[in-house]
């Protein structure tokens, strides 16, 4: 081979070799750059989760407080909405308290205590949300 032939295989050779190191750079690049976005974008719902949760545990407590009577027909009741509200309650006292309000849903309704059944039925609904998503921690999403 003479070096007519020689000149045109190393100028590819060195184009592609040029290539390759610009291609590196650039995926580097590249995954740095969503690596960051990434950590944002997960800062953005942790934070998003949180407040979201300080909602319904405000929704949840503003609920317990209208359905707590201090009556001693609802004293069981009573005492999972204090324990409820005081994050002091277990996933069986949940499971017990939700069971509560679908016979309060049920039983308000024929009595006409609409705004009681109401809030019955919500809190029941954050109550297996969070059995749900947390079957062994309460509202707060602490143990």
């Amino acid at each position: 081979m003479n070096a007519a032939t020689w000149i045109p295989l190393i100028a590819v050779f060195v184009a592609v070799i040029g290539l390759f190191l610009t291609q590196k750079n650039f995926s580097t690049t590249l995954n740095k750059t969503l690596e960051k976005e990434s950590r944002e974008i997960s800062n953005r719902i942790v934070a998003l989760e949180t407040k979201v949760d300080v909602v319904w545990k405000g929704v949840a407590f503003d609920l317990a407080t209208v359905l707590h009577q201090p009556h001693p027909e609802y004293a069981e009741r009573d005492d999972l909405l204090e324990k409820l509200l005081s994050d002091d309650i277990k996933a069986q006292e949940l499971l017990r308290l939700r069971d509560i309000l679908k016979d309060t849903v049920g039983t308000v309704h024929d009595e006409g205590n609409y705004g009681e059944r109401v809030a019955a039925s919500m809190l029941m609904r954050i109550i297996e949300s969070t059995l749900i998503s947390s079957p062994d921690t309460p509202l707060t999403g602490t143990s």
